[in-house]
């Protein structure tokens, strides 16, 4: 958990140190090389530290692949959508389904999704990111204070 807390600070540091939107929100630069790199280091994060790939995607994808943070988010959704639903096909048929707390999930996370959608459309790529980062902080100390 100290790993990951410090991991979650690194990054919120980051996302709030950048100054302004600049080139770096306008000009998606993803060099295979780099952003192969960062991609198998958040899949060895994730695996090793147990914790969702989301989590880790976004600032990737904004600090390597240089991608603004809408279009970073939308593409992290995609990837955890995929992987949730490849993980759910593996489980299916092996233990019993509990379809209603799931449906329930899901209509609570459409529900939040929507909300967000229409919130983060009013706001500039500035302020999510620095959002962003205080999120992260704000959940850095908090498992700094529950570990």
């Amino acid at each position: 958990m100290l790993i990951f807390a410090g991991l979650m600070v690194l990054v919120a540091v980051r996302m709030l140190v950048r100054r302004g939107a600049g080139a770096v929100e306008a000009l998606p630069d993803c060099r295979p090389l780099r952003c192969g790199l960062a991609g198998i280091g958040v899949g060895l994060l994730t695996g090793f530290l147990g914790v969702g790939g989301g989590f880790m995607l976004v600032p990737a994808m904004i600090l390597f692949a240089r991608l603004p943070m809408a279009v970073a988010v939308g593409t992290s959704l995609a990837v955890i959508a995929a992987n949730s639903f490849v993980g759910w096909l593996g489980h299916l048929g092996r233990e019993p389904f509990a379809w209603g707390m799931t449906s329930a999930f899901l209509l609570a996370a459409l529900a939040g999704m929507a909300s967000g959608a229409r919130l983060g459309g009013r706001l500039s790529p500035v302020t999510m990111r620095r959002a962003f980062g205080w999120f992260v902080l704000a959940v850095a100390a908090f498992v700094l204070v529950n570990k």
